[in-house]
């Protein structure tokens, strides 16, 4: 029944061509009119009265009584994400966020807002809400500027917008969708403008995110997209399309960024082929390297090898030597022992044959004598015989001498190394006998 009532009320409304309200003359005629029209809906057009009349007696709090049947305040569930400002006839505001519901009083209102539509946004039509979006929404937008060089460009964007901050704030702008793109064009178009045609077109949406959201600092982060006035804070930007307006111009950028395109292939061939060879030729090297490293390293063994193998034959030679210096060690004790041996030989031989020739020596001393004697006394005898009886006498005398000194001499002739003439001259030597030996010599 409710239902059907705002219906006929809407009717109304159309026939009699109202903007914001209806006069209570002019429902009532509606529904005289109407024979369908029963007494409780007439009864309930005190609703819409353009007036009252205070009573003197308690006024209940304000309701609305829809045909008799419904009685109680209005309720209204904020959703997630949305933001409702309420007002009272004593100036207060309070802004309810939502997940939220709340529960109007007698002499409360809700703000309403204006919100600019299409693309490009314009003031042409609007919308009328009580519901403000915080969290997330995306207004959308066509920008026009021209650049330094007098070419005109159509960009196609859209913001991603957030509310912070205070909520108090937020209702602050009547339009926020209107006082965001007006500001954000300002800011856009500047930033064009000082740039040439090639400029922008290259670079173009990094140019637009620095414009409107700020450089990003080292740590990616950006801080020019809050709006003070009402807490709106644009976290982010998505550019659609940048058109130029210009065919030609735009067809001549097209060629030049085919041909650059070109050259960039061209470039990036080379270099994937630069790379190419540089990764196979460090692959070449790489492998020479190892193969290098495996003959260092059997070289090293080797030689390892070599130096055991060689430590190992100056091991068995030192061995050897050592065994063949005992050898000869023993052998030079055993020669020592014998040549001591020998020498005491000799040394008691030489005593011998010394202490012999001495007797000897001696001996003969005393046949020498004897024989003087003998000789003296012969001579003496022989004073009385002839002188040739005494010549050759002597001459006996000699000659038996002699065979008896050459008897004593032997073993002297064999130890001194010297015939036995020799040593019988050197025994005589000064004495009568001298000559006798060397007549003897001579014949």
């Amino acid at each position: 029944q409710v239902v059907e009532f705002n219906q006929k009320l809407q009717n109304v409304a159309k026939e009699k061509e109202a903007e914001e309200f209806l006069v209570q003359s002019q429902v009532k005629q509606y529904f005289k009119k109407d024979k369908d029209v029963q007494k409780s809906e007439i009864a309930s057009l005190d609703i819409i009265s353009d007036e009252f009349v205070r009573e003197q007696t308690y006024t209940t709090a304000r309701t609305i009584t829809l045909d008799t049947k419904f009685e109680g305040a209005v309720t209204i569930d904020v959703w997630t994400g949305y933001a409702m400002l309420v007002t009272s006839k004593t100036g207060n505001r309070k802004v309810v966020v939502g997940p939220q519901t709340h529960l109007l009083e007698y002499d409360e209102n809700l703000g309403v807002v204006e919100l600019s539509t299409g693309t490009p946004k314009d003031d042409d039509n609007l919308i009328r809400t009580v519901f403000l979006r915080v969290l997330y929404n995306k207004v959308s937008d066509v920008v026009e500027a021209e650049t330094k060089d007098l070419c005109g460009v159509e960009i196609n964007l859209s913001y991603r917008v957030n509310f912070t901050g205070e909520p108090e704030n937020w209702f602050n702008v009547e339009n926020y969708v209107k006082f965001l793109t007006d500001n954000m064009r300002s800011r856009i178009r500047n930033v064009i403008k000082k740039l040439s045609v090639i400029e922008f077109y290259s670079n173009g949406i990094d140019i637009l995110r620095d414009a409107v959201l700020g450089k990003a600092d080292e740590k990616g982060k950006r801080n020019k997209g809050l709006f003070k006035e009402n807490g709106m804070l644009i976290y982010d930007l998505e550019i659609f399309d940048i058109v130029l307006l210009d065919d030609e111009v735009e067809e001549l950028l097209s060629e030049t960024q085919h041909d650059n395109m070109k050259r960039q292939l061209q470039i990036t061939s080379k270099q994937n082929e630069l790379q190419f060879t540089k990764e196979d030729e460090e692959i070449s090297r790489q492998i020479a390297q190892e193969k290098s490293i495996t003959v260092h390293q059997s070289i090293d063994l080797s030689l390892k090898i070599a130096e055991k193998e060689l430590l190992l034959a100056l091991s068995k030679l030192e061995h050897e030597i050592k065994s063949k210096q005992k050898t000869l060690d023993a052998v030079l004790e055993k020669q020592k022992t014998v040549t001591g041996i020998n020498n005491s030989k000799l040394e008691r031989m030489k005593a011998e044959a010394e202490q012999e020739i001495e007797i000897s020596q001696k001996q003969l001393e005393q046949y020498i004598t004897r024989v003087q004697t003998e000789v003296a006394a012969i001579a003496t005898k022989a004073k009385a015989i002839s002188p040739d009886l005494i010549a050759a006498l002597q001459s006996f005398g000699d000659k038996a001498l002699a065979e008896k000194m050459a008897e004593s001499m032997a073993p002297l002739s064999i130890i001194g190394g010297k015939s036995i003439a020799e040593v019988f001259a050197n025994l005589l030597k000064g004495s009568v006998l001298e000559n006798v030996l060397a007549k003897k010599e001579i014949e």
